[in-house]
């Protein structure tokens, strides 16, 4: 890929970010920076391309973020993030199914040969969750970017950009709004470093913290989901929706309210947003053929 490609790329991305993760604005520039080095072969041959770690609460943006970097730089295939979710590996027989065995291959191995030379990202979520073997092997990819199996096989990352999610902080994130962005940041940074080994959090290219969602930014997501969604079933049903702001104003509001919890954050709106549209359309179907 060219340089002048890359950027556009780039630029492409960080518009769709302001789109699609509302609230995280900080966290743009740390890793608009380090994708234009890791794409342009910049970056240490013998390492991971890139390696972040994603604090805070449910709800916020930390897998979305993931998506949209999939989609614009990587094209999005289905194979392009590799994801394991770390809370299914807290014991160390679930570890096993995780690495494999001498004679069997476990978990990881077999999603990264599915994913073939179209793998680009590996996402782990909630890593605090996972049994302590985990972080030797983790230590290792972000160290030598490969890993040898029980049973003999190697894996080299180099290619590879590993992201891996959290929950630490999340209670710092509810802060998002009301304290200093520095000092919340270094706040995380703290909740971090207590919890993982010193030699790993030096590993890790960005510490990415993720606040808590504003009311305003919660009346943005919804608003956003709307006419998403709203395109989307007039494109399904060809009827067109001619709607007030008064309207717009009140089923937005719906929207937040029903949607929107600080336990779930903003998880749960979409699929508020569909069963509300999805019934709306239907009626007007409906009304249509009586």
């Amino acid at each position: 890929m060219s340089i002048l490609m890359l950027e556009k790329k780039v630029r492409r991305l960080h518009s769709d970010l302001k789109d699609e993760v509302l609230g995280q604005e900080h966290i743009y520039p740390q890793l608009l920076d380090f994708f234009r080095r890791g794409e342009s072969g910049l970056t240490d041959p013998n390492l991971p391309k890139g390696s972040f770690v994603s604090l805070g609460s449910t709800g916020v943006g930390k897998t979305e973020t993931v998506k949209v970097v999939s989609r614009v730089l990587f094209g999005g295939g289905v194979d392009t993030v590799v994801r394991l979710n770390m809370s299914e590996y807290k014991s160390l027989t679930d570890m096993t199914q995780f690495l494999g065995t001498p004679n069997s291959k476990g978990d990881l191995q077999k999603r990264l040969e599915k994913a073939g030379s179209g793998g680009r990202i590996l996402l782990l979520d909630e890593i605090e969750k996972a049994h302590s073997a985990f972080f030797d092997l983790l230590l290792q990819i972000l160290d030598e970017a490969h890993i040898r199996f029980y049973n003999g096989e190697t894996f080299d990352f180099s290619n590879y950009y590993i992201w891996c999610t959290s929950n630490i902080g999340s209670d710092l994130a509810q802060k998002g709004t009301k304290t200093n962005k520095k000092t919340l940041q270094k706040a995380y940074e703290t909740a971090f470093r207590n919890f993982m080994r010193p030699e790993l959090v030096e590993r890790f290219s960005e510490i990415l913290p993720y606040y808590s969602l504003s009311m305003d930014v919660q009346i943005q997501i919804s608003e956003v989901l709307l006419l998403k969604e709203l395109s989307r079933l007039e494109r399904t049903t060809g009827l067109l929706v001619e709607m007030s702001e008064k309207t717009k104003k009140s089923i937005i509001n719906e929207i937040r309210n029903l949607g929107f919890t600080e336990g779930l954050g903003a998880r749960r709106m979409r699929k508020v947003t569909q069963n509300l549209l999805e019934m709306a359309f239907y009626k007007a179907l409906v009304n249509g053929l009586t």
